[in-house]
């Protein structure tokens, strides 16, 4: 999935895996500079544990109750969210 989110905005794919002893790393130390900045972390233990696991989703019931409907491949949806947010965030940044 980040390799497809980088693809969407042109850059290049993410060198490391977050893997468990990093995300450790990750939140501990961005623990440590939100003290010092007095403010929220940007990443959490909770956060990072949450990101580290593996969610299955059933889509059985909306098939059901919508005949016909299909769902959008991942990789085309993700290029065109990140086609839509770097408009926005031009649009953003060309208003006075």
């Amino acid at each position: 999935m980040f390799n497809a989110i980088a693809d969407g905005f042109g850059q290049k794919h993410p060198k490391w895996e977050a893997t468990p002893f990093l995300s450790g790393i990750a939140w501990r130390m961005e623990k440590i500079k939100s003290s010092l900045k007095n403010a929220k972390p940007l990443l959490t233990k909770e956060t990072a544990r949450i990101a580290l696991s593996k969610t299955y989703w059933q889509n059985d019931k909306i098939l059901k109750a919508l005949p016909g409907f299909s769902f959008m491949p991942l990789e085309p949806c993700i290029t065109k969210a990140c086609k839509n947010y770097a408009e926005a965030v031009n649009n953003m940044q060309l208003k006075p």
